[in-house]
């Protein structure tokens, strides 16, 4: 291992941090040379394409595999004194693996079909078919939530179709069960019918998409369903599965001995007799008789059952996995084990890697990569102090939820003079309650945004974060305020302008950050004003009503409020400062500094760098130096001082 910077040997005695992420993790690894210091970020385990750790991957197809869950998973780990993965970690793999999963099967499912048109003497399929549910008893309860079915080629022996029906989600569910609206979200909802009904309804679906894939289904093998074989199409010659004939005769002979219990055994080894007995027999073996064509040609369904019995394995009864996208991908999983044997594993990988720019994994270590890229660590920051040339820039956003992750919806910007809004065209779909509040809506369809009903124009997020740029730029020293700037605008706008690569052309410009809920709170008291929130502000103080949740008439509202707050150095704070902040997890880990020591450190510039940096320079006078400007006391000096010491040893 190497510095990134000056190409020395890294050492693993100058680990200063690692943080876990499942299998995986990060270490932060200081270099050895004096002079260069820099704190290299050194993943332990590969990453392909420098996306997600192929290790929490590889777990999550193997629990999938050995039909396990995340609890089951940690009991393992745990037991060979491996650090458990949290199991958030595992469902989120799961989540993400599981329409990779899905994909694998119906491709493999395309590959079986045209291998038994091959081996086929005709050109139509030839196919046995049979359905299996998530729950234990007899099916003859039909109560059952969730259910499968699979249609096997008779020559190839393998899966050409299958499908999935359920009647839960998680997610409709846990809101439900609060009374609470449900959210735009994926349902995992597919049949509201009844339990019974499922069978005869994903028979007919398997056979029209292979309808529409060319491929027709000439003989089926099943059981003697009546439901299922009435919505099947005529021109299908229908073979009832032996095993279920020799099933019912046997249950309907057992029905008539509870009728004559006279006959438990057979009188001395004579003939039964009885003329009740012998009508009902005649009625049993005329049902046989006027099915005479169809006995002479039984099919089998044995290897249906055989696949249903793998999916028990993947998918046990005595769990359910009917909630989410999980049951269809642990059905998948059967097919591939089906089709492509124990070696099913190697061939998901394969198409897990091909889409691996679609599987996304969380940050990590996000805050010291930022903090490395857009900070200059080489020149500490002097204490801020306003010289009049600062410009003062109003923001708002609009987004399409109450999520740090949600996407922006419209940005809007007023300097005094000009006024910069846009609307965005979201990724997503912007909530009901969102939408009742903002006016906003997106049809996706025709690829067109509404205000209250008017189609207004929007355009994509990385051209308006580009025209933002260009708005701050051509102001002087831009101190950019808006209400809940810190917990909410902050991060969202951080977000975007981290995943389009722009978050350092922005630190170039901006000078600094206000959040004015604490300028509103220190002036006015709740008892006086009611609450601080910016609608009430301006009702309160300018006495004029505005369109609230619009973010143009946001900003400009905002300005007017400006003269009636009081703000000084001490209340601008960088635009990075969570990313800041971060830089001081060992610390804060080790007990040495206090997390509001360090979000005070953070928001008066200072990363833990600038400090090693101050150190390595005059050792304790020079980090006293910056610490006192900065209005720190000598025992802040003292915990700082201890930390380098010690790294230094």
């Amino acid at each position: 291992m190497n510095c990134e910077k000056c190409n020395s040997w890294l050492r693993l005695s100058d680990i200063k941090d690692e943080v876990i992420y499942g299998m995986a993790s990060f270490l932060y690894i200081s270099c050895p040379s004096s002079a260069c210091q820099h704190i290299s970020l050194v993943p332990t385990r590969k990453k392909s394409n420098g996306k997600g750790f192929d290790i929490n991957y590889k777990v999550c197809l193997a629990m999938i595999n050995a039909d396990m869950g995340p609890s089951h998973v940690n009991n393992f780990l745990t037991g060979c004194n491996i650090p458990p993965v949290d199991a958030s970690t595992l469902r989120k793999k799961q989540k993400e693996l599981a329409p990779v999963i899905i994909e694998a099967a119906e491709a493999s499912c395309k590959e079986a079909q045209r291998e038994e048109l091959e081996c086929s003497e005709s050109s139509e399929l030839e196919g046995s078919f049979d359905a299996g549910r998530q729950k234990r008893g007899s099916d003859w309860s039909y109560n059952s939530h969730t259910g499968h079915a699979s249609l096997i080629g008779v020559n190839t022996g393998k899966v050409v179709e299958f499908d999935v029906r359920t009647r839960n989600c998680s997610i409709c569910q846990y809101h439900i069960g609060k009374n609470e609206s449900k959210p735009p979200h994926e349902c995992n909802v597919n049949w509201t019918g009844s339990s019974k009904g499922m069978e005869p309804d994903i028979a007919c679906s398997m056979i029209q998409r292979l309808a529409e894939d060319g491929y027709t289904v000439g003989t089926l093998h099943a059981d003697n369903d009546a439901t299922s074989q009435s919505r099947l199409p005529r021109s299908i010659i229908k073979k009832d599965d032996k095993t279920h004939v020799k099933k019912n005769l046997s249950k309907r002979l057992y029905g008539l001995s509870k009728n004559f219990k006279q006959f438990k055994h057979l009188p001395n080894g004579k003939a039964l007799s009885g003329d009740k007995l012998k009508e009902e027999l005649d009625k049993l073996a005329q049902s046989y008789i006027e099915r005479a064509d169809r006995l002479l040609n039984l099919g089998s369904t044995q290897s249906n059952e055989s696949f249903n019995n793998s999916v028990a394995s993947f998918a046990p009864k005595n769990r359910f996995y009917g909630g989410t996208k999980s049951l269809k991908a642990r059905v998948s999983s059967a097919v591939m084990q089906k089709n492509e044997g124990y070696g099913w594993l190697s061939k998901s990988k394969k198409l897990k890697d091909n889409q691996r720019e679609s599987v996304k994994e969380g940050d990590t270590y996000g805050g010291e990569i930022e903090v490395q890229e857009h900070i200059d660590t080489e020149t500490i920051p002097s204490k801020m102090k306003f010289e009049g040339e600062e410009s003062v820039v109003v923001f708002d956003l609009e987004t399409t939820g109450l999520s740090r992750k949600s996407d922006i919806t419209q940005l809007a910007a007023f300097d005094g003079t000009t006024v910069f809004n846009e609307y965005v065209s979201p990724r997503e779909v912007i909530s009901p309650k969102v939408s009742e509040l903002t006016g906003l809506t997106f049809d996706f369809s025709c690829d067109q945004m509404y205000h209250h009903g008017k189609p207004v124009e929007s355009r994509d997020i990385q051209i308006v974060l580009l025209e933002f740029i260009d708005f701050i730029s051509k102001k002087k020293k831009p101190i950019l305020l808006v209400i809940t700037l810190l917990k909410f605008d902050i991060p969202i706008l951080m977000n975007k302008l981290r995943q389009h690569s722009l978050l350092s052309e922005f630190m170039l410009h901006i000078y600094g950050c206000i959040d004015t809920i604490k300028l509103a709170r220190r002036k006015f008291k709740t008892k006086d004003i009611g609450n601080h929130k910016q609608q009430t502000l301006v009702t309160k103080l300018l006495g004029i009503e505005y369109d609230a949740h619009n973010a143009c008439a946001d900003v400009t509202s905002l300005f007017q409020l400006l003269e009636h707050f009081e703000y000084s150095e001490k209340d601008v704070f960088p635009f990075n400062a969570a990313l800041l902040t971060d830089s001081y997890i060992p610390l804060i880990r080790a007990s040495h500094i206090t997390k509001l020591t360090a979000r005070r450190l953070a928001h008066s510039g200072l990363c833990l760098k600038h400090l090693q940096l101050a150190f390595n320079r005059d050792s304790e006078n020079g980090l006293k130096s910056i610490l006192l400007e900065h209005g720190f006391n000598a025992k802040t000096v003292t915990s700082f001082t201890k930390y380098f010491t010690c790294t230094e040893e």
